[in-house]
């Protein structure tokens, strides 16, 4: 069998990408006039707003595009994670037939692995809330956030709330993204193909319910289809295929013939529920032909440039809803990126020292 490798510099690129759509999306989203994404849930009438704004030829018709679709980084991030972590962690020695690769790291146990990574979205939240705080008070004279929202933020639990007491939006990837590891540690580490397949099925089964279960009520936002996709069970299946290809490879997933079926079956999605529940993984095969782009740069920055560009959305909008748009989003990224490649340097540094 083939294994399908990506290079320590593709994933970087990807992780530029990932995060690119991200931020971008995350900007143009709040602008007026910008269409909705079917991210957290799905209406029929948000893709006819869609194809019509582009008939109409506008204007700001690539500021929509990124708005209605940008939120898929968000799989590519999933699946990169997925990939990543049997990279790092599962050692060729490991009960799972055909697995081609090494660990680089000594074995961690369960509580050792997930304080692990907690420690690392903590290194992430923790500064980044301290600088809204202190800009917020300071700047804005006011801190709108109670201390319950911020312990949930915190302990990474704030996905579990139905009512998400969220600090800046973006921020609940960190809870979903403590539950991919929880996930990963228990159920799926060092498990072969049957363990990672019945966990899919178990949650596709889960999310075709909801999906049923919210037929008629998909654009509201507190339909429990929106609540699984605060959670696991609807992001599992880029982080699955991200855990597949690694341990056994896909070659094609990198085929561009896939990307153009992909393509097909991302804007079947957009009109038909029950595609558009099993859409992200073709997202992330479209997405996985942009690994050569010159975006490495921007992928050795991405965890800063997520945690901070909310901070800065918060500061810039505001302009850029009232007419400003284009300068607004420049200052926007060119604010965001700078910082998060400062941090990125000072963090090197003083991890460097310790």
């Amino acid at each position: 069998m083939s294994h399908t490798n990506l290079s320590r510099r593709e994933t970087t690129v990807l992780r530029g990408l990932a995060i690119g759509l991200i931020i971008i999306h995350n900007f143009c989203h709040w602008l007026p006039r910008c269409i909705d994404e079917n991210e957290y849930t799905w209406a029929l009438s948000r893709i006819q707003r869609y194809v019509h704004y582009i008939q109409d030829g506008g204007p700001h018709l690539v500021l929509n595009f990124f708005s209605h679709y940008g939120h898929y980084g968000v799989a590519l991030f999933l699946f990169l994670s997925g990939y990543g972590l049997v990279k790092k962690y599962e050692a060729a020695t490991s009960n799972i037939q055909g697995l081609p690769i090494k660990a680089d790291v000594p074995e961690r146990g369960v509580a050792s692995f997930l304080l692990h990574h907690a420690v690392k979205l903590w290194q992430l939240m923790i500064p980044a809330l301290i600088a809204l705080w202190a800009l917020k008070s300071f700047y804005a004279g006011n801190w709108n956030w109670h201390a319950d929202a911020v312990i949930q933020l915190l302990t990474f639990t704030v996905n579990l709330n139905p009512h998400r007491p969220l600090i800046l939006g973006p921020w609940w990837w960190f809870s979903l993204m403590m539950q991919f590891y929880i996930l990963y540690r228990l159920v799926l580490y060092r498990r072969g193909k049957t363990v990672l397949l019945t966990t899919v099925a178990l949650c596709l089964a889960l999310q075709f319910w909801a999906t049923f279960h919210s037929l008629g009520q998909l654009h509201n936002s507190s339909c429990i289809m929106t609540y699984l996709h605060y959670n696991f069970p609807c992001s599992v299946l880029p982080f699955a295929l991200g855990i597949w290809t690694a341990r056994y490879g896909a070659d094609w997933l990198f085929h561009p013939l896939t990307a153009v079926i992909s393509v097909a079956v991302v804007v079947a999605g957009s009109y038909n529920p029950w595609i558009w529940s099993v859409a992200s993984p073709f997202a992330v095969a479209i997405m996985l032909q942009g690994r050569r782009l010159p975006l490495h740069w921007l992928g050795t920055i991405s965890a800063w440039v997520f945690a901070i560009h909310p901070i800065v959305r918060e500061y810039t909008i505001g302009p850029a809803r009232a007419g400003h748009t284009y300068t607004a989003l420049f200052a926007y990224l060119a604010v965001t990126l700078l910082t998060a490649w400062i941090v990125t340097l000072v963090s090197k540094k003083v991890k460097g020292v310790f």
